[in-house]
């Protein structure tokens, strides 16, 4: 038996009950917290400095981080399932969310003031939608829209 299976089983017979409600309390804790990982991402783009990405990269601003935060922390209240997206940091200092979502690709870019979202075909480069990210329900709609799995 691995030895991280074998700790387990070890922690749980000497501490039992208390041993299972922190797994469990663990659990509830990723459970209200589906995007946790994102979040967690986002929140360490702060320790990037300036040229991060080796060439004349801004460090990544707080007002960015927070405003893609404050947006991932909204998508659980959809009330449908959206996957999590891929995150990165920009050159100009934002965050930008992607989303592969079938033959389409979705694209929010949260900047200190502004943004921008695009919606496009992946194998046509045509654009379905795009403009500015100034409201989160309108982002919502583009999410539910185009990248909710049903």
């Amino acid at each position: 038996m691995p030895e991280h299976l074998r700790m387990g089983a070890w922690l749980e017979r000497l501490f039992g009950g208390f041993w299972r409600q922190a797994r469990l309390a663990s659990q509830a804790r990723d459970d209200a917290r589906p995007y946790g990982d994102v979040i967690d991402r986002i929140q360490g783009f702060r320790t990037l400095d300036a040229g991060w990405n080796s060439y004349h990269a801004g460090r990544i601003e707080k007002d960015a981080r927070a405003r893609a935060i404050r947006f991932v922390g909204s998508l659980p209240n959809l009330g449908r399932r959206v996957p999590p997206p891929v995150v990165a940091p920009t050159p100009n200092g934002g965050v930008a969310l992607h989303w592969d979502a079938g033959d389409r690709e979705v694209d929010i870019v949260f900047l200190s003031r502004g943004g921008e979202y695009s919606v496009a075909l992946r194998k046509s480069d045509e654009v379905l939608a795009e403009g500015p990210v100034d409201r989160v329900d309108l982002l919502k709609d583009v999410i539910g829209r185009y990248v909710v799995q049903r």
